[in-house]
């Protein structure tokens, strides 16, 4: 028997390469670390953001770097969420096992970050 590339018998359909697609994003648990760590990342650059702001006039440079360099993390921490925000809402079975977001934070979190674009 022949095999392709993917390893797929040669000359099967799709529908062998959809059921047999590997998921390479990681799943809920991924999401979840990726989550964390962007968070953790955000954390440490607003902290040092927020100390340039007490001398303003002085470190404004800095603080300009710093607020461009917050535009990365900040995005990445909107799409990781967004991405677990939609899986858990079409039904995916593992973000349905790790449960929905805080009411809050579902409500509250679209609203900050959109209300820029008004």
């Amino acid at each position: 028997m022949l095999l392709s590339d993917n390893g797929a018998p040669h000359g099967a359909g799709g529908a062998y390469q959809k059921r047999h697609r590997r998921d390479m994003t990681g799943g809920a648990a991924g999401n979840e670390r990726l989550t964390a760590l962007t968070g953790l990342a955000l954390l440490v650059l607003f902290a040092a953001e927020g100390v340039t702001i007490l001398s303003v006039r002085r470190l404004l440079t800095l603080h300009f770097f710093f607020g461009m360099l917050l535009i990365g993390p900040v995005v990445l921490k909107a799409g990781s969420t967004m991405y677990r925000f939609l899986h858990y809402y079409s039904g995916a079975a593992e973000y349905r096992r790790k449960g929905a977001l805080l009411r809050c934070f579902a409500c509250w979190g679209p609203w900050c970050c959109f209300r820029r674009f008004r």
